[in-house]
């Protein structure tokens, strides 16, 4: 399962109905948006850690939500794809970790958090490939009552001690206008968000491939987060920034599902 893609390789094209082709200069000036530090997935592609991938594998089977499972006998010793999945929900962990035990709450402090994990989420490393292995062997048993998607990004989830306490409809981009991402953009409260962009396929994962990035949402300003590109202060007009972004995934990569889904650290 492919989990790369590069949301700035190219503009927004036609297809999409999420926005028209904005340049560059109209993103930056539109959204105040600033480059808090620079980011990539070099390193993404390399030998794992096989032992560990197996652990991880059982620490997520012990805690698999209903129809997840992982199958550690399709782990190889190469991982020749991405790890934006990995590095995601690493970076939302530490994240919620270090604001947990923080004395201050203020905007500087939490904007500071972020500039201060560049050191580790700069680039890819071999303990992402490691986790991003044991994500890789995921299998879905499909049951009508179960939200399979939600149940997916939670079992991937609980290997930082995280839990899933909010979840945007599944957006079919084709089907999705600005206006609607404004509204859905807008409902989400407060918090950090993994965003999962996929392309659905009946498989045992449901998807050829996908991309997962991170969204910081605060009253003032949001924080985006893109394994492939680095981390973001957006001052405006988040929808306009998220239209945007969703738009350059599907015309570059076809990836025509998309889904926020609020983290929160579990309580141990």
């Amino acid at each position: 399962m492919s989990i790369s893609a590069d949301f700035s390789s190219s503009s927004v094209g036609p297809q999409s109905n999420l926005e028209s082709t904005p340049s560059d200069d109209d993103i930056w000036a539109k959204t105040g948006l600033t480059r808090l530090f620079k980011g990539s997935q070099k390193k993404c592609s390399g030998y794992i850690d096989i032992d560990q991938s197996i652990r991880a594998c059982n620490e997520l089977n012990k805690r698999a939500p209903e129809g997840i499972r992982f199958d550690s006998a399709g782990l190889t010793l190469f991982l020749r794809e991405g790890t934006c999945s990995a590095m995601a929900l690493n970076f939302a962990a530490l994240y919620l970790f270090r604001e947990s035990h923080s004395y201050q709450n203020s905007d500087k402090s939490k904007i500071k958090h972020v500039k201060q994990l560049k050191a580790i989420f700069s680039k890819s490393s071999k303990e992402m490939r490691t986790q991003q292995a044991a994500f890789n062997t995921i299998e879905v048993m499909k049951s009508p009552n179960l939200d399979h998607s939600k149940q997916k990004i939670q079992g991937l989830a609980h290997l930082h001690q995280l839990k899933i306490t909010q979840c945007s409809k599944e957006l079919v981009i084709e089907k999705t206008t600005k206006e609607d991402l404004r509204k859905e953009v807008e409902s989400l409260l407060c918090g950090v968000y993994l965003l999962r962009a996929i392309k659905p396929a009946q498989n045992s994962k449901l998807e050829e491939y996908g991309h997962s990035t991170i969204l910081i949402k605060e009253t003032r300003y949001s924080i985006f987060y893109d394994p492939n590109e680095g981390a973001f202060l957006i001052l405006n007009q988040l929808p306009f920034f998220m239209a945007y972004a969703a738009g350059k995934l599907y015309d570059d990569f076809k990836t025509n599902q998309l889904r926020f889904y609020r983290l929160e650290l579990l309580q141990t």
